[in-house]
């Protein structure tokens, strides 16, 4: 198994934790990719004076995977801060009252993390947050996303706004308006033609 980076160790605390305070049972990708946003808003310094000696002698590496995590997040996204909040919203709650811990990942967030490692052992390196990052953007890309969530990932990958289908405004269908529609003579069923 490919070993993490500190900095990825650090993504997974936090995702864990977004996971348990949304009242999720496992932590999924969308975690992750929350995590991700939060690692890139978060004042490294100032969260290491509040560590462990033994994370603290960590920092150069953590300091490393941190900028080149911001570097990939801030080409994906302008405002990072927004999308964590808009994905926080769409991801919902979990349903869970009573979260136990340690969390297990979901099927689809294993998967993202066998991607990242993958790019991590081609380059004979550890796996790192920039990695498991672009390992949600393809996940993204590739995955059935459904629901709320449909709209964050389009604006996250610069997709338009998708239109809705023919006879469907705001979400519901529209039923026929009576003005605004005119047979044509001769067209309609049992009319007889002029």
């Amino acid at each position: 198994m490919t070993s993490l980076s500190t900095g990825s160790t650090l993504i997974w605390f936090l995702a864990d934790l977004e996971a348990v305070a949304a009242h999720y049972a496992e932590t999924t990708a969308w975690h992750f990719l929350i995590a991700c946003f939060k690692a890139c808003d978060l004042d490294i310094a100032e969260f290491l004076r509040n560590t462990p000696k033994e994370v603290q002698s960590k920092e150069q590496e953590i300091m490393r995977d941190a900028g080149e995590l911001r570097e990939r997040v801030r080409r994906q996204c302008d405002d990072v801060t927004r999308a964590r909040r808009k994905l926080r919203q769409a991801l919902g709650n979990g349903g869970q009252q009573k979260v136990e811990t340690p969390l297990h990942r979901t099927a689809d967030a294993r998967a993202v993390f066998e991607r990242a490692a993958s790019r991590a052992n081609f380059r004979n390196d550890k796996l790192r947050p920039a990695d498991l990052f672009d390992s949600l953007m393809e996940w993204i890309v590739q995955g059935p996303i459904e629901g709320k969530l449909t709209e964050f990932a389009d604006e996250l990958l610069g997709i338009p706004p998708r239109h809705p289908a023919p006879g469907q405004r705001d979400g519901g269908p529209q039923k026929p308006d009576a003005e605004g529609h005119k047979a044509v003579a001769g067209v309609a069923p049992g009319e007889k033609k002029a």
